[in-house]
């Protein structure tokens, strides 16, 4: 009888027993219930040439609008409307929503999708292939092995290779403003007409 009770709680623990991955998103998205979240990190962007390390955030509401900061480049969405600004050339841009990049940068702001997302072990426990669309890996997160803390995430690409790391997570402490991109003196160019 103790083994058919110590065989059930065995099966139970290992069904609900999470990965790596699971635990750091129900860890460092739980603040996602809030109103607006905010991811701090760093890029680099590698190339058989040059190598360029940036630094930047993510600031993301419940209504999906977005704020990109990385490097010189800010990105602001509405999900309708698309601001970029670059203040190396003072050059503000509206257009239509890029919806890959969008839907890139949102689905690690959703718990939901984000855990449901395919992905596997590549070497080890610590070590995941993320397929985001089209079962085609996208992305390798990394996890440290004393702590479950995000170590870095890799986006392979044919002649590059990007590296996020340094990422933290938090809730936004500004006001709803950072989603609207209004730069005075700007010069301004408008791709949607």
């Amino acid at each position: 009888m103790l083994s058919k009770k110590l065989l059930v709680c065995i099966i139970c623990t290992l069904g609900f027993s999470q990965d790596h991955f699971e635990k750091w998103v129900n860890a460092n998205l739980s603040q996602s219930d809030s109103s607006i979240l905010e991811i701090k990190l760093s890029h680099w962007f590698v190339t058989p040439y040059d190598t360029s390390e940036s630094h930047g955030r993510i600031v993301v509401n419940k209504d999906k609008k977005f704020r990109f900061e990385m490097g010189y480049k800010t990105i602001v969405s509405d999900g309708i409307v698309w601001k970029t600004y670059d203040k190396r050339s003072n050059r503000l841009i509206t257009q239509w929503p890029d919806s890959t990049f969008e839907n890139t940068i949102l689905v690690w702001f959703d718990k939901e999708k984000l855990l449901n997302v395919k992905r596997e072990n590549i070497t080890s426990e610590w070590e995941y292939q993320l397929s985001f669309s089209n079962g085609i890996p996208n992305a390798e997160v990394h996890f440290s092995k004393q702590n479950d803390e995000l170590m870095w995430i890799d986006i392979p690409g044919k002649e590059y290779t990007q590296r996020l790391f340094g990422i933290s997570t938090g809730s936004f402490n500004g006001n709803s403003d950072i989603f609207n991109l209004e730069i005075p003196g700007a010069f301004e160019i408008d791709l949607r007409e």
